[in-house]
């Protein structure tokens, strides 16, 4: 009796093909794992880093321009202003230090916990944007008098890891009192 040959694969052959594949799909799921958990960190940074921006929004949203309280003003990487709250005048204390100091941006004296390295804010006076405001440099010291709100805030902070953020807030009391005057 003749033996008949059946078409297909042995079963080594199967095997060997098996190995082979695997050797070659190692490394690049390897380095889709790797890839993969990298930008699931940045994507963290960045949502924590919007998350402080949201807050400083937030603050500047309700910026005031209460006599009795810190006026207004932007310096060596500090933001002072008062917003209104529902407790009455809250005095608001934005500040940005290197990273080799004490680092990072701090609000009302404690670390917001982000990985932000740098940030710029300009500020729009209903005609021009402006690098700084509220700050007198020839006497080293905050203006006298109420010199105002800007009418929009553009906060731009750059993170650790190369990237950066960016956001223009208005702020509604000087919007709402230029509209209404």
């Amino acid at each position: 009796m003749r033996c008949r040959r059946v078409d297909g694969f042995t079963y080594v052959e199967m095997l060997v093909a098996l190995v082979i594949a695997a050797a070659l799909f190692a490394p690049a799921y390897r380095f889709a794992v790797t890839v993969l958990g990298r930008a699931g960190r940045e994507r963290g940074a960045v949502e924590e880093t919007d998350a402080v921006l949201d807050v400083l929004a937030r603050d500047l949203r309700c910026a005031t321009t209460d006599a009795r309280q810190a006026p207004f003003y932007i310096h060596a990487g500090r933001l002072r202003f008062t917003r209104s709250s529902p407790r009455g005048p809250e005095e608001v204390d934005y500040e940005f230090q290197p990273a080799d100091s004490d680092g990072g941006l701090k609000r009302n004296g404690s670390p917001l916990g982000v990985s932000v390295t740098s940030w710029n804010l300009r500020f729009f006076d209903g005609e021009i944007w402006r690098d700084d405001w509220g700050w007198n440099a020839d006497q080293n010291r905050p203006s006298d008098g109420v010199m105002g709100l800007p009418l929009a805030i553009d906060v731009s902070v750059r993170l650790t890891d190369g990237g950066s953020l960016r956001r223009v807030v208005p702020v509604m009391t000087a919007v709402i009192n230029r509209w209404t005057s």
